[in-house]
């Protein structure tokens, strides 16, 4: 039986039409690939760091940070610390007088790929209260440095300042012998 207006292609034409068709048809009903995420990278660890410093106050001082910290790095290189549990402990080996206070800000690091860093902290940084004193110490608000991770003779430059800043020297008179 012959039909009547049908196209006639050549046999390899044909045979290409059709598995075009095919092809589109596969493509058309195949699911869509989800798009690859660039998904930040969370890391909680606990945090135990102990040094010594000799010359804050003029008189020998340890220092030990602990607790839990959370860092988020992101694909584009950037990362942020989240303070989550952290406690500051400065000692006197010569007293055995020591004082602690909590930090729970937020530090966000942004870095260059020519190794310049913007550092961000954002919260309450440092705070130290003497029973009867008060608070001596305390650091708050939002603090922004630069310098470059990659060149050490680069000075860190700050360039935002606001908020209370109280130096940690205010740590000397609680501490001394």
């Amino acid at each position: 039986m012959q039909r009547r207006n049908a196209v006639r292609l050549p046999r390899k034409r044909a045979l290409a039409a059709a598995v075009a068709l095919v092809a589109l048809g596969g493509l058309a009903l195949a699911p869509a690939q989800p798009a690859a995420s660039a998904r930040p990278t969370i890391v909680v660890q606990e945090v135990d760091f102990h040094q010594s410093v000799p010359f804050l106050c003029g008189f020998p001082l340890e220092r030990s940070v602990t607790g839990t910290e959370k860092t988020i790095q992101y694909s584009d290189g950037s990362y942020r610390v989240l303070a989550l549990d952290l406690v500051d402990t400065w000692t006197s080996p010569l007293t055995g007088k020591s004082l602690s206070g909590r930090s729970v800000g937020m530090t966000t690091y942004e870095i260059a790929d020519d190794g310049t860093v913007v550092q961000t902290i954002v919260g309450l940084s440092e705070r130290f209260v003497v029973p009867g004193a008060g608070a001596i110490v305390l650091v708050a608000g939002r603090f922004v440095f630069t310098y470059n991770q990659n060149d050490p003779t680069v000075p860190r430059v700050q360039l935002q300042d606001a908020g209370p800043r109280e130096g940690l020297r205010g740590l000397c008179p609680y501490l001394e012998p």
